[in-house]
């Protein structure tokens, strides 16, 4: 029989949920979902360009 470890208490998860982004705040390890979008964009438009400029360098 497999044990999981339930939460009991209703609103229990929202609770921790909170915490855990307070603690990780307080350490400066959490961004918002909007921060991490716009970084992710970056990202693959950074990856698109290089892609395209190594394209452009074998074709030359």
């Amino acid at each position: 029989m497999v044990m999981k470890n339930l939460l009991l208490v209703p609103g229990t998860e929202d609770f921790l949920n909170t915490y855990k982004e307070e603690i990780a705040h307080e350490f400066g390890m959490y961004r918002s979902v909007q921060e991490m979008d716009a970084s992710s964009r970056d990202m693959t438009k950074q990856l698109l360009m290089q892609t395209e400029d190594e394209k452009e360098g074998k074709d030359s």
